[in-house]
């Protein structure tokens, strides 16, 4: 039975793993070609003199989940090729760790910390064909939450979460004293019993934050890799995509290369499609992630990392389609529509142009109150709001205030819709057409919804999302002889969207 056949019946055998890297130090490397570099958890390297092994010893790592070269991490690679090909990456093969430094240098000219994984869960077994053993101390399931602004859209909040294991034998005393594992990755995967780990499905991958020690528990703290990217930076751009921008950004700073090992590239893609230019020309430092920040506050997007620690950016449109259907029978509660008439704007004040050597004023400002009579006619408030930007001139500044009247100048009732493990996928900014009803009637019909939070509630295999409501009812287009309408890519017509 497949992962989504298990996550699909109504009772399963939902198995949790929690898992945390703790870094060791390793100075014992062999050249396997052209700037990779491996070591054998065997100690065994038929290719080279046993004169030249001296001091080499075999290592009892279960599993490698991260590499840090100095303070860098490297990103894993699917296969030794890929590492190969791919400078700033690892790959660990079960018994053999390979590693490809930037710009190929020798692991002896660095400090080498090998993340060896520690896993925890609440039954206590070794998942097939797992070489970890998964040690039944997991207290409380790891609780992990996302969300956005749900106002300030492109403002950063951070994804992350904490986890409860079993300290009442002091086995965890000492831990955060004699481990490096501040800053280490941490993992948080599900699957079901008989399934194969390598159709365990990962839902979070971020660095461990802070840990807690009492006479009966260690809780470990994770959030997101974002938080790391706080180096002072200057950049300037002129004209340039929002999305390449802060792909520049990365590189440049963090010598992270554009690929799929790094970035979920399918919403990378996508994002470039749909963005802004923008235009900076920064004269002081400021941390990298505040730049970021800003420049997605200037597309109207959102920067991310996906369950699997890549890196993954949304630029976000009311006229975005659905790519998720919940129908009504998979609704588990009881969901009530909140209308918050604070969250509509019904003017926008959009700087533009910023000129970043004045010491006053640095913006040109666009007052746009071209739909506010219409709008305070029908909600009886009055909201402007300012949007200080990278956009570089007057035609962007209104672009982008039509963007934010098209979405916030409705009230959108928001919604907490508690769903099956099997929406998984669902992430913040997808959208998805939800069936709402009462129990024996029709209430909202099916609607396009924006997802806006997303919280798993793994003790009781279910997640909570926090979704927006978009237009009427969906239906569909019928020709006068009755038959249903159909786009060119073959998908049947709908209104309402």
């Amino acid at each position: 039975m497949t992962f989504d056949e298990n996550a699909s019946r109504s009772v399963n055998t939902l198995r949790i793993l929690f898992d945390i890297d703790i870094g060791t130090l390793h100075t014992q490397w062999v050249n396997a070609g052209a700037g990779v570099w491996y070591v054998n958890t065997d100690g065994l390297y038929p290719e080279v003199d046993s004169s030249l092994l001296s001091g080499f010893t075999s290592f009892t790592y279960a599993s490698i989940g991260a590499v840090v070269v100095d303070d860098v991490q490297l990103v894993q690679a699917s296969t030794l090729l890929e590492c190969s090909d791919n400078e700033g990456s690892f790959y660990w093969d079960g018994t053999s760790l390979y590693i490809h430094i930037i710009g190929g240098d020798s692991p002896y000219i660095h400090i080498i910390t090998v993340g060896v994984v520690y896993g925890y869960s609440r039954e206590g077994f070794t998942p097939d064909g797992s070489m970890v053993h998964y040690t039944s101390r997991l207290l409380s399931i790891p609780k992990v939450s996302k969300a956005r602004d749900p106002l300030f859209y492109g403002k950063i909040q951070y994804e992350g979460g904490s986890a409860e294991l079993n300290n009442a034998d002091g086995y965890f005393d000492l831990f955060g004293e004699t481990n490096d594992v501040y800053g280490n990755t941490a993992r948080v995967t599900i699957g079901f019993d008989g399934l194969d780990i390598s159709e365990y499905q990962r839902l979070f991958t971020g660095l461990t934050e802070t840990i807690g020690v009492s006479e009966t528990g260690l809780t470990v703290s994770f959030a997101d890799r974002r938080k790391m990217l706080t180096k002072p930076i200057t950049y300037a751009c002129t004209g340039k995509n929002a999305v390449d921008a802060v792909q520049e950004i990365l590189l440049d700073e963090y010598g992270i290369p554009y690929n799929s090992l790094y970035f979920n590239t399918a919403l990378w893609e996508a994002a470039r499609a749909k963005a802004y230019s923008v235009t900076l020309d920064m004269q002081k430092d400021e941390p990298a992630i505040d730049v970021i920040q800003k420049i997605c506050e200037s597309t109207f997007g959102m920067f991310q990392v996906d369950p699997s620690g890549k890196y993954a950016f949304r630029v976000i449109r009311p006229g975005d389609a659905a790519t998720y259907t919940i129908p009504e029978y998979d609704i588990i509660n009881n969901p009530t529509a909140t209308y918050d008439p604070s969250e509509v704007i019904t003017s926008t004040r959009i700087g533009y142009a910023k000129d970043w050597t004045t010491t006053g004023s640095a913006y040109t400002y666009l007052n746009d109150t071209s739909q506010q009579t219409t709008i305070y006619a029908k909600y009886k408030v009055y909201n402007e709001k300012t949007f200080d930007t990278y956009l570089p001139n007057l035609a962007a500044a209104q672009t982008f205030s039509d963007t934010i009247l098209a979405y916030a100048g409705t009230i959108r009732p928001v919604m907490d819709i508690e769903v099956p493990i099997k929406y998984w996928e669902i992430d913040v900014g997808d959208f998805a057409e939800i069936e709402v009803d009462r129990a024996n009637a029709t209430w909202f019909g099916v609607r396009k919804c924006e997802v806006i939070g997303k919280t798993y509630n793994l003790d009781a295999g279910t997640i909570t999302l926090t979704v927006r409501k978009y237009g009427g009812e969906i239906s569909y287009r019928i020709t006068t002889d009755g038959y249903m309408r159909y786009t060119t890519d073959g998908e049947v017509r709908k209104v309402g969207q």
